[in-house]
């Protein structure tokens, strides 16, 4: 997406067509929600004069007149449609980052598009080694991962803090066909 004066400046039309698609859907909050075209993570977009540009982007330069350039425009209300100038100030892409983690919108866990395995695959791993004392090689190679990923998990290091509170699987608990035991440990061992 562009910056929105370094390829033209609006005329009162395109501002009233603009502000045209804003809607106050949240009565107590103050947001006014972008009703057009919007990307997969909820933000904006508008396309002017054949070139599409982030709604909120376009709002901040309407009512500051300010070209943001390389700079992030960053919400005060983590509304990604809102394009109410009051809730939208500038900042660097270090104080997006560090913005998105005060607030705790970094996806951690689950919310990770990397993430192999759920949490409760997570704590059926970690519940299996101690419980049962089945080797990590033999873990790894039922979880079909590697060994030192199977020790990772076991000491956390796979995320810096647990997600789920203490692990409640049991052995039963695995897929059929499984059996109780399903890296071959015998009852007798």
């Amino acid at each position: 997406m562009r910056s929105p004066s370094a390829f033209f400046s609006l005329t009162a039309e395109e501002v009233a067509r603009f502000r045209a698609r804003l809607n106050d859907a949240h009565s107590g909050s103050g947001c006014l929600e972008w009703q057009g075209c919007c990307l997969p993570k909820g933000y904006g977009k508008v396309r002017v004069r054949g070139r599409d540009f982030l709604a909120h982007r376009v709002a901040y330069f309407i009512a500051t007149g300010t070209d943001p350039g390389n700079l992030c425009v960053l919400h005060r209300c983590d509304n990604p449609r809102c394009c109410n100038p009051d809730h939208l100030f500038l900042g660097t892409v270090a104080e997006n980052n560090a913005d998105m983690k005060r607030k705790g919108r970094q996806a951690r866990g689950e919310r990770l598009p990397q993430c192999k395995f759920s949490d409760s695959t997570v704590a059926q791993l970690r519940t299996l080694e101690p419980r049962l004392g089945i080797p990590r090689s033999r873990l790894a190679r039922y979880f079909g991962i590697s060994p030192s990923h199977a020790s990772a998990i076991l000491r956390w290091r796979h995320r810096t803090a647990p997600t789920f509170g203490q692990a409640t699987t049991h052995c039963n608990e695995y897929p059929p066909g499984a059996g109780q035991y399903p890296l071959g440990r015998n009852a007798d061992s």
